[in-house]
């Protein structure tokens, strides 16, 4: 299930962790999910990278295969995503 903005901007300002009980939607890991809950929360690469302890570049990295596997070409996408837009 999506996150609404809302839920989205909590998650990234709580401790960057996904909930256990819930599985990442649509095939993508839970780095990926938690990569995309921290893009629609509105953070940047750099900030991401400081949160989850990796490089900016590994952002940089990760931030292009969810793009790749999600079908979509840009952040903005990615937040669209987050909130359930339909891509399919």
């Amino acid at each position: 299930m999506p996150l609404t903005r809302a839920q989205a901007i909590a998650f990234a300002l709580e401790d960057g962790r996904p909930d256990p009980s819930e599985a990442p939607p649509r095939g993508i890991d839970g780095l990926e999910y938690q990569l995309a809950t921290l893009v629609a929360a509105g953070l940047t690469n750099p900030q991401i990278a400081d949160r989850l302890g990796v490089s900016t570049r590994a952002v940089s990295t990760r931030l292009y295969a969810l793009r790749h596997k999600l079908g979509v070409s840009s952040r903005r996408d990615i937040v669209r995503w987050v909130n359930g837009a339909d891509f399919d």
